[in-house]
């Protein structure tokens, strides 16, 4: 790390100063903050001049988009605060990939063919086929694929005598 544990530390604690700002009652003014949009003032009732077509969808549409800085401030905290949700569950993952060894290192389960018993690597070119390693499932095949426990026993038997 190029910091000092102690400057880290002191960032977490302000992260977590800042985020305690963000109780249920604040989210939820910010929620009703965002329900409206700065031009909803009320609709335009009364009598219109001659010649003039009463036309509220596309005076909307026609009409330039008005300024609302706090209606785009909490559009941002809320982007904000899901990119820092999704930042700190690949936080989280990489602590524990750098903590704990386990994860790091997955354990290898050694894996044996269920006819000779032989280890098997997994590999692409020595891989268990039906639970078999490549020549006892060559042999299987041969033989037309027979009863398994059949087959399996008289693998174990030839490979006891040999």
């Amino acid at each position: 790390m190029k910091r000092k544990p102690e400057r880290i530390y002191e960032d977490v604690k302000s992260l977590k100063k800042g985020l305690d700002r963000l109780t249920l009652a604040t989210l939820a003014e910010l929620a009703r903050i965002d329900r409206y949009a700065a031009d909803d003032v009320g609709g335009s009732s009364g009598p219109k001049p001659k010649n003039q077509v009463s036309d509220p969808t596309g005076n909307k549409v026609a009409a330039k988009r008005t300024p609302d800085p706090v209606g785009d401030a909490v559009k941002a905290i809320d982007r904000r605060l899901s990119n820092m949700a999704r930042e700190m569950q690949t936080l989280m993952q990489q602590l524990d990939y750098a903590l704990n060894p386990r994860a790091r290192h997955r354990e290898t389960a050694v894996i044996y063919c269920q006819a000779c018993e032989r280890e098997v690597a997994g590999t692409a070119s020595d891989r268990l086929r039906s639970g078999y390693c490549f020549s006892c499932y060559r042999k299987w095949l041969s033989q037309e694929r027979p009863n398994r426990g059949a087959f399996e026993a008289e693998q174990k038997r030839l490979d006891a005598d040999a």
